[in-house]
């Protein structure tokens, strides 16, 4: 019984946006949620129907919603939308009861927050930004924390909790797969610049004429780059570029 214990919680709500700034930051708590046993819930917009992954894994209520940009028409029936959002939010937070729910921003999660306030949880945001978006701004004054991804970000005030910006297992797991043993530029003996374009005018123009370089630069040798005609005459040597495939 004790491993069921945390089925058994009151899950957390989960406000998001339909952008992958707002998407990624709350899949990658959701994996985290889901990892310790701990139940959530997403509420979203019509966009959220595509989404996979740890998003996926939990029941998802939709709200309808709007972005108020553009004409004064289309900012009218956005604020119409978000009305009737309002009230699809209210609704289902009222079916969840959640302990607490947690915005990522994008307008899609403003009437969700703006619900969670009339009914009195435990909220938060988490900003993705060094400043403030406009949709979380909105709800600032109903919020106990901001979760920062910078030390300092406009806007915020005294409520900023900084905790960096949450990174999928996905993107952990490929970061883990492309690390390997770092080759050292002093691991060979170095040998002196060569050119291996007869037009060039050979390595007493380059700047690393007389120099002995490294051997990890790109087969440590000169010749002349494509540019405009006024430079074409002026070879440059590439042996002290970074590494990188030519």
């Amino acid at each position: 019984m004790a491993e069921l214990r945390p089925l058994s919680l009151k899950p957390v709500v989960l406000a998001t946006g339909g952008t992958g700034g707002h998407v990624f930051p709350a899949e990658a708590l959701a994996g985290e949620l889901e990892a310790r046993g701990l139940p959530f819930a997403l509420v979203t917009d019509s966009r959220g129907r595509q989404w996979q992954g740890a998003l996926a894994c939990r029941p998802i209520h939709y709200i309808r919603s709007a972005s108020p940009s553009g004409s004064l028409q289309r900012r009218l029936l956005a604020l119409l939308s978000l009305g009737l959002g309002l009230f699809d939010a209210w609704r289902a937070l009222g079916r969840i009861g959640p302990a607490a729910v947690i915005g990522f921003g994008g307008y899609a999660s403003v009437p969700t927050m703006i619900a969670a306030r009339l009914r009195r949880l435990p909220a938060m945001v988490h900003e993705q930004n060094a400043v403030l978006g406009k949709a979380n701004r909105l709800v600032l004054g109903g919020v106990a924390k901001v979760a920062t991804s910078f030390a300092r970000t406009r806007f915020v005030g005294d409520k900023a909790y900084l905790v960096g910006n949450p990174v999928r297992d996905a993107v952990r797991a490929l970061r883990a797969s492309a690390r390997g043993p770092r080759r050292s530029a002093r691991s060979s003996p170095t040998r002196s610049c060569r050119c291996r374009s007869r037009r060039a005018r050979g390595c007493a123009s380059c700047s690393n004429a007389g120099r002995r370089i490294s051997s990890g630069c790109v087969a440590a040798t000169c010749r002349p780059i494509s540019s405009p005609s006024w430079r074409r005459s002026l070879p440059t040597c590439r042996s002290a570029w970074p590494r990188r495939i030519w």
